[in-house]
């Protein structure tokens, strides 16, 4: 890329004399020259040597997209992109990014009574051995009281009461919250919200705001949820529930 002072290539590396514009114009030129024949849309990571001002040299990685015409920056941890007046949902599937669904706006909704009794009745009737051998409206699948009206995501009631079949025997509380968020996100997908919604809207995002005892703490916390009429069926964003 060059040898005189100030220029990648003397040492095998860039350094502190060269600006931020500069490198990226030095990558980008490099990556259209490796890559000329690259469709639009796809990304590369960029690793290269850099040697700071406090004499230390240290791998530093880039990432660029291609758009059609040149590569720019891009940002893998922004996947919800303003486009218009819609907004597109974008998930990571461990190679790139997909797109899942186009909204236009957000209902939000909170769970009431009537939610926590229906995934009560779901696991008496589907996983009778979850359920509560002290009380006959509490479940141990979900952590759903209709008394309460509430989810129970106390960590150590989980793993005395609610370890049924030994699934959470070893794990730690990261892992446990983990399932926890998946199988309320089940619940609330698959059972709740065909009660609440009598006409899915696949333009819209539904945020389903619930209770929670204990866990990663007490209070409200809402999940976001998007209706697939292909599949007729609502799925989760996969993102962490928010405290509200």
């Amino acid at each position: 890329m060059g040898t005189g002072d100030g220029e990648p290539g003397k040492y095998n590396n860039f350094d502190s004399k060269i600006s931020a514009e500069k490198i990226t114009f030095y990558l980008t030129t490099f990556a259209k020259v490796k890559f000329p024949y690259v469709e639009k849309g796809n990304t590369i990571e960029l690793t290269y040597k850099y040697y700071t001002e406090d004499k230390k040299t240290e791998n530093r990685t880039v990432l660029y997209q291609y758009n059609g015409t040149e590569w720019v920056a891009y940002d893998p941890e922004e996947p919800i992109i303003e486009i218009a007046d819609r907004i597109t949902v974008m998930k990571y599937d461990g190679t790139s990014w997909k797109l899942t669904n186009l909204i236009s706006g957000v209902i939000r909704q909170k769970m009431e009574s009537e939610g926590y009794t229906a995934l009560v009745a779901w696991v008496k009737e589907n996983k009778p051995a979850f359920m509560s051998d002290q009380k006959d409206n509490e479940e141990y699948y979900f952590g759903a009281s209709a008394g309460y009206n509430n989810i129970n995501n106390n960590y150590s009631t989980w793993s005395k009461y609610y370890n049924v079949d030994g699934y959470l025997t070893g794990l730690d509380n990261d892992a446990i919250q983990a399932i926890m968020d998946q199988r309320i996100a089940e619940g609330i997908s698959g059972i709740v919200l065909p009660l609440m919604v009598t006409d899915p809207d696949p333009d819209m995002s539904y945020e389903i705001t619930y209770n929670v005892y204990a866990g990663r703490g007490k209070g409200d916390y809402a999940m976001s949820f998007y209706y697939n009429a292909e599949e007729d069926k609502y799925e989760w964003d996969e993102l962490t529930p928010v405290l509200k």
